[in-house]
């Protein structure tokens, strides 16, 4: 039984079903799939959504994903990123603006691999729906989907109790995966059959997200081949592609700058002065900063993340993180992929798998969180540093001379498969060699300086 249908959910249902097992998945939410028409009819005036409120509404507000190699090699392996990358907009580094409407561009590195890709969640999601419940081929597992099902309960020994339209179910299994999210609650189950220690966080800092929509012919309004950020130090504006050719913009600041932005008036003339070249693109700007729903960002880790070789946690359930590295969609992706390769070193065992798993993603995913948190300064701030920019190039033609050379951090992160502890320790042991060196070469500067201003003055 897999505990919710988000991304991570969905893909490890459908690795487990292409070897073969019986997957019942199950979620509290609509199918996407209907949730999606509703929306379309709604806004062709039709009719209002209902049913689900804020929760039917949760994936259209989320912030758009990029996806990068981590989650290109799960979807590879069960033979999907063709059709991902063909719905999906590519980014070849940062577009970074500053107050005055300059940009910059900040590429990512020199080779198409460090590239990322806008998706959609939504049609992300829809796609992993359809594929897992096409008609299963030979060798293949049976899957049940049960969507508007809430769990409510897991015994120690892997029933899962479902409340259900039509009633409450019993539904028995081999191993419960919970990937049901930061509010999981499979964890909080977990938490009854094993000594779980449980840590969760928010930082000072929440978003909104503004519609950025196309020209009037129908074009992109700005380059389509980047990340746009508008760094501010405290706060900042992103602004991701879409394939319908808009732009979804999301805006993180600290609580109290959010606060004082439900006065529409006070908004306009704020985000006139902060972003000056982007007023334009979005819409009824007023009701858009002053009412658009605030979203909240927090951190959780939790251990372990299994119990009695029948429950797991994998995804945001386990390691929820901030969003500023993007890689919350591609972590899972690489969770379902590590989790499979430990099913089968297993053999097929799931009291060996669970704890394979636990130690192969622990220390990687924690350092992740902490990369996340540090990268939300790095957007907002150092990306409009001239020593940032720099270092930069001095990494990249490093790279070049020495390809074992990362050329930056974001790159060991997001376009290697280095795990993210891995990536982190290596780039923080580059940055130690490169600030000996640049001392090393400073004292030999001055060493000389030195011996030269002697021998001027030996001669006077």
């Amino acid at each position: 039984v897999v505990v919710g249908a988000g991304l991570a959910g969905l893909l490890a249902s459908l690795y487990m079903r292409r070897r073969g097992k019986d997957v019942v998945i199950t979620d509290i939410r609509d199918d996407p799939r209907i949730a999606q028409l509703q929306h379309v009819e709604s806004a062709m005036g039709k009719h209002k959504m209902d049913g689900m409120g804020k929760l039917g509404n949760a994936t259209r507000r989320s912030i758009n994903l990029a996806l990068s190699a981590r989650g290109l090699r799960a979807l590879r392996k069960a033979g999907l990123d063709e059709d991902v990358l063909a719905d999906a907009v590519q980014m070849n580094g940062r577009m970074i603006h500053d107050l005055k409407g300059n940009t910059t561009l900040q590429l990512y590195g020199d080779s198409a691999d460090e590239a990322l890709y806008s998706v959609s969640r939504d049609a992300m999601t829809r796609y992993l729906v359809d594929h897992l419940t096409a008609p299963a081929t030979e060798g293949e597992g049976a899957v049940d989907v049960r969507f508007r099902c809430k769990c409510t309960a897991i015994s120690a020994d892997g029933i899962v109790t479902l409340q259900c339209p039509d009633g409450t179910h019993q539904c028995p299994s081999q191993v419960v995966i919970g990937a049901d999210g930061i509010f999981s609650v499979t964890r909080r189950e977990l938490s009854r059959h094993t000594r779980m220690n449980l840590f969760q966080e928010y930082i000072e800092h929440g978003y909104i997200e503004v519609g950025m929509p196309p020209s009037v012919d129908g074009d992109f309004r700005l380059d389509p081949h980047a990340l746009h950020i508008w760094p501010r130090h405290d706060f900042m504006l992103i602004a991701l592609p879409n394939v319908d050719r808009s732009f979804t913009g999301t805006l993180f600041a600290p609580w109290d700058v959010l606060a004082k932005l439900e006065n529409p008036e006070y908004a306009v003339q704020w985000f006139r002065e902060q972003f000056p070249d982007a007023v334009d693109l979005v819409p009824s700007l007023a009701r858009a900063l002053s009412t658009n729903v605030r979203g909240a960002l927090a951190t959780v880790k939790c251990s372990p993340w299994h119990a009695n070789g029948r429950i797991l946690l994998i995804g945001d359930a386990a390691h929820s993180v901030v969003p500023f590295y993007g890689q919350g969609m591609n972590c899972c992706f690489e969770d379902c992929l590590v989790l499979d390769e430990a099913f089968e070193l297993a053999r097929g065992d799931w009291s060996v798998a669970l704890p394979l798993f636990f130690n192969a993603r622990k220390s990687a995913c924690d350092a992740l969180a902490e990369l996340s948190l540090g990268n939300y300064i790095e957007m907002r701030s150092r990306t409009a540093s001239r020593w940032f920019v720099l270092k930069g190039h001095v990494d990249r033609a490093l790279h070049r001379v020495f390809p074992s050379w990362h050329s930056s951090l974001h790159s060991a992160v997001c376009s290697s498969h280095l795990e993210y502890d891995e990536a982190l320790a290596t780039c923080r042991w580059q940055d130690r060699v490169l600030t000996q060196c640049a001392l090393a070469t400073l004292g030999l500067a001055g060493a000389a300086a030195y011996l030269a201003l002697a021998r001027t003055r030996a001669r006077w």
